[in-house]
């Protein structure tokens, strides 16, 4: 038992430096993203961006290729024009939280996401701004723009 439990505590200590490595070379487009946005971004961690992402996924339902479901939710179809003359003013920070790849969340402020959304939307397939109880904006793979805000 003892040599089994050896090997188990091992293998999570490899697992945990490989999760680690994966940190530190975090994949370009996402690296391009923080470095656009500048001083203001917060990067979370893989704890912090794991509890974000479940809590997102137990409020909204989502179709099995990943797109979000509205049938629940007022929400408005936008194209980016509108939506960076709607929000461009708008100081409060909001989530990042992409569909693919395993990126960490990022906070920062909406307009400053809208003033790089082309490094923001490189990053994944489909992409969403969110702000619990206030708003949500979704950027599909299609280019497809829907935002739901509360207040």
């Amino acid at each position: 038992m003892d040599d089994n439990f050896s090997r188990s505590f091992r293998l999570e200590q490899l697992l945990q430096q490989q999760r680690k490595k994966h940190r530190l070379h975090e994949p370009i487009l996402f690296q391009e993203c923080v470095a656009a946005l500048g001083e203001g971004v917060i990067v979370y961690s893989e704890d912090k961006t794991t509890e974000m992402y479940e809590w997102f996924e137990e409020l909204f339902d989502f179709t099995s290729s990943g797109r979000m479901i509205w049938d629940r939710l007022f929400h408005s179809h936008i194209t980016l024009p509108q939506l960076q003359e709607r929000c461009s003013s708008i100081e409060e920070e909001v989530y990042v939280l992409w569909s693919h790849d395993p990126n960490p969340l990022i906070r920062c402020r909406l307009a400053t996401i809208l003033e790089h959304i082309e490094d923001v939307l490189a990053v994944s397939g489909d992409t969403w701004l969110w702000k619990p109880d206030h708003v949500l904006i979704e950027f599909s793979r299609d280019e497809d723009i829907r935002i739901h805000m509360t207040s």
